[in-house]
């Protein structure tokens, strides 16, 4: 359905209005009010979080599978870590972090979970 409620049928329209659904949705700015000195995320966090991401699930662009990220030590943590609260307080994030693959996946009626 369009702005005016109306059925979008063709694979152009309804490429367009999902394309300006998502230009919508991530164009809204960020404002943070983050102190210097300390960091927002902390090192068991993203150690939790690594933990946590559920193995064999099939990886992005990047190639880079949860299995692979499991195997990081301390080192690499640390570094992650880093990274992570520089982004945050900066709020610039990686353009390379922005893409991704949009796939529209049509609803069944009376689908059955397995």
């Amino acid at each position: 359905m369009d702005e005016a409620n109306n059925m979008v049928a063709d694979t152009d329209s309804k490429f367009t209005l999902w394309k300006r659904y998502l230009q919508d949705l991530f164009s809204q700015s960020i404002t943070l009010d983050v102190e210097e000195s300390e960091p927002i995320i902390i090192e068991d966090e993203v150690t939790t979080a690594i933990k946590a991401a559920k193995s064999g699930k099939a990886t992005g662009p990047d190639k880079v599978s949860a299995e692979m990220i499991k195997l990081h030590d301390d080192k690499s943590i640390k570094l992650l870590t880093r990274l992570l609260n520089g982004i945050y307080r900066t709020v610039i994030i990686p353009t390379e972090w922005l893409t991704f693959t949009f796939i529209t996946l049509p609803k069944i009626k009376n689908a059955k979970t397995t």
